[in-house]
């Protein structure tokens, strides 16, 4: 069990980046 916390926190910081270069891209566009 403690080896798919790992992972689990690998997929959900790679979704947070994705998500936060979607955001300072629609910023870029905005200004």
């Amino acid at each position: 069990a403690p080896q798919d916390v790992p992972v689990h926190r690998q997929e959900v910081y790679e979704a947070i980046q994705r998500e936060r270069e979607k955001s300072s891209a629609g910023r870029d566009e905005l200004s």
